[in-house]
């Protein structure tokens, strides 16, 4: 694979595909893990939703510092410079094990403030922090796995990542109801059975995933020296990295401030909203490999200096993720009940998901342009504008327009699918505008 010569629309698939395969079976990990929870009560479907906000936020450092180190590395790939490529993967590897620790030491204490504050209290408060707290301690495994992964997709690899993620759900199809129910020497572990089952496929991940980097041409030229302190090297990737992390940790705190207004409907509209959230990304999950090859392929042209393989590459991107969410916005549009159905019998949890649904079926085009482009803006050098855009996006316009339509207004929950509807659609027209300025000016500088 020739990230600078070859055919861009050949390019995109082969880096797409594979890793829209492997977000498939890892957002049906999660669908396994909800199914599984809503066998036992809305309670724990409850407490699955909770978890959302406090993962992605211990998990936002690691998020965002490997994206941050793919995007330097593929510049250096594409400056042909291999030993800087190989010393950023190396301080990005000792950068996530500081990270880790401080991952873990954060979320044991923050936790309980914040189920806390979403109204989470008694039986319900307990049985969110038994399952959170699994996670908690295993964080450090997905942080080195978004590294990891970092350092392959640099090289236009999301095959390995794909087949870590396949094999980790048909893993968590067999563990999750063995620890959940218990069977011969296994004790029934109920909702922490499911937490405990991620945490050691994770573990499995890292492993394999460890062992295709080291196999690699970029692992290849690691040593030990190159991992030691290179202040300069862990400042680039900080820089890089940290308005990646907070745009996810926004993403969490978005979660929060969502869940904030929900849960004054109950507990049956936290899990509607937890199992409908789940239900788009499945539909999200044809274009979440686009985001990937938007990012690997901008940063590697971009480091080559060729601005029109940069622009070909978002043209692209965005042209197959039109195609892609116009199916699923249908489908979804069109059978939300059915969609509910495969998760939960609840009644209640059925007659309130289908409204979101369908606002968050108009909305996928928008979150793919938002997604996409701030992708190309990362491989760009410039990530910036999507850790401005979040804030915009996920905490002051959400914190506005919940409150103005669910509160002044009195619609309740449709004030606050409505208040998601607006934020998502502006965002994205920011996105667009932003986006198609930044090619324009970078262009003419590069003429």
């Amino acid at each position: 694979m020739d990230l600078g010569n070859d055919s861009i629309p050949k390019l995109v698939r082969q880096i797409a595909i594979p890793a829209s395969v492997g977000m498939f079976f890892n957002t049906m990990y999660n669908v396994v893990d909800t199914f599984w929870a809503g066998q036992l009560s809305p309670e724990a479907l409850a407490a699955l939703s909770l978890s959302l906000i406090p993962f992605i936020g211990l998990l936002a450092v690691g998020i965002g510092l490997g994206q941050g180190a793919s995007a330097l590395i593929s510049n250096a790939l594409g400056a042909e410079d291999d030993d800087q490529a190989s010393r950023l993967m190396a301080q990005a590897l000792s950068l996530a094990f500081v990270v880790s620790t401080v991952v873990v030491a954060l979320g044991l204490v923050v936790t309980p403030f914040l189920y806390r504050g979403m109204g989470a209290s008694g039986e319900y408060l307990e049985l969110s922090l038994d399952y959170m707290n699994w996670l908690i301690y295993g964080s450090g495994a997905f942080i080195f796995a978004f590294v990891i992964n970092s350092g392959l997709n640099a090289q236009g690899d999301t095959k390995s990542y794909r087949n870590a993620l396949i094999c980790g759900f048909f893993a968590n199809v067999i563990l999750d109801p063995l620890f959940l129910f218990g069977w011969g020497p296994f004790p029934a572990l109920g909702l922490e059975g499911i937490a405990i089952s991620t945490v050691l496929i994770e573990l499995g991940v890292v492993t394999y995933l460890s062992v295709k980097l080291l196999s690699s041409k970029l692992g290849g030229n690691l040593s030990t020296r190159k991992f030691s302190l290179q202040v300069k090297l862990i400042v680039d990737l900080v820089k890089q990295g940290f308005p990646a992390s907070l745009s996810i940790l926004f993403i969490s705190l978005n979660f929060y401030v969502i869940l904030h207004f929900i849960s004054d409907f109950g507990k049956t509209s936290v899990a509607a909203y937890g199992v409908s959230t789940r239900i788009v990304q499945v539909m999200l999950l044809p274009s979440i490999g686009l985001n990937t090859a938007a990012l690997s392929l901008t940063g590697f042209n971009f480091g080559a200096n060729n601005l029109e393989r940069v622009n070909q590459t978002w043209r692209t991107c965005f042209n197959y993720s039109l195609l892609l969410t116009a199916f699923g916005g249908i489908f979804l549009f069109c059978f939300p009940e059915f969609l509910l159905k495969l998760f939960t019998d609840s009644e209640e949890i059925i007659e309130v998901g289908p409204t979101l649904l369908r606002v968050e079926a108009v909305l996928l085009t928008a979150y793919t342009t938002i997604f996409l482009g701030t992708s190309v803006l990362q491989g760009l050098k410039k990530p910036m504008f999507g850790m401005i855009l979040s804030i915009y996006r996920l905490i002051v316009a959400p914190v506005i327009f919940f409150w103005l339509f669910s509160d002044l207004l009195g619609y309740g929950l449709n004030g606050i699918w409505a208040g998601i509807f607006l934020t998502t659609a502006s965002g994205a027209l920011i996105t667009w505008f932003y986006l198609k300025r930044t090619l324009i000016n970078v262009t003419s500088v590069q003429q």
